[in-house]
């Protein structure tokens, strides 16, 4: 039986990594009807020793590590590094080897700011004894907004498709095809549309908790 284990690295309970996680996994179970498997949410849980024996029980358990979190700027939540600092440090010395693959999702609307996670996540699996599997990089997540992509129709047809062909892959026993790395950063709506819905919904935010007038405000400058 595989052995899929999510790590769940957004600190909030209904975002889109999380959401883009399960998609995964739902994609991988369907291929493979003797695939089980498990969510951990890295927030929070390195705090208490039961939550660190929790994470190491789940990743000794697993055979397939999905690691799926934003992009905060241009790097993964504190949270994250520190749950792979902590894997890092007793590197897998089992008999059958354990894969490792990563998705990350951005704000911004270029995939790219993706990049350095990805390149962490790929020196995280070489030092934890892993073999590396590839990842995913989404831009523009905002436009998913936590929604499944069922629920996103034809938007979010690449980022099935890019989901579908990674499953396909991890499900053989191959590494993230660059196909599917090609389709995960293809932007969903075009950028200067996103930018204005971004800006737009922003304005309606401060509208509502009556902070419009004060966004340029620096309360803690130097006088």
């Amino acid at each position: 039986m595989r052995r899929v284990l999510l790590l769940a690295g957004s600190p909030r309970a209904g975002g889109v990594s999380l959401m883009l996680g399960r998609e995964l996994l739902e994609r991988m179970a369907a291929l493979d009807f003797a695939t089980e498997v498990r969510t951990l949410r890295v927030s929070g849980l390195l705090d208490a020793q039961e939550g660190r024996a929790r994470l190491h029980a789940a990743f000794a358990w697993a055979d397939t590590v999905v690691l799926s979190a934003p992009v905060y700027v241009d790097s993964p939540p504190a949270q994250v590094l520190k749950a792979l600092e902590f894997l890092a440090a007793e590197p897998w010395r089992g008999d059958e080897p354990k894969r490792f693959c990563a998705l990350f999702c951005c704000g911004f609307p270029e995939a790219s700011h993706t990049a350095i996670c990805l390149d962490v996540s790929r020196i995280f699996a070489r030092k934890a004894g892993l073999e590396w599997a590839g990842g995913l990089g989404f831009g523009g997540s905002g436009a998913l907004g936590g929604q499944s992509l069922a629920a996103r129709g034809r938007m979010a047809a690449p980022v099935a498709r890019a989901l579908d062909m990674a499953a396909q892959a991890l499900t053989d026993g191959r590494p993230v095809p660059p196909e599917a790395r090609e389709l995960a950063a293809k932007p969903l709506i075009p950028k200067p549309l996103y930018l204005f819905l971004a800006e737009s919904g922003f304005l309606s935010l401060a509208w509502k908790s009556r902070t419009i007038t004060r966004l340029g405000a620096k309360p803690y400058e130097k006088q």
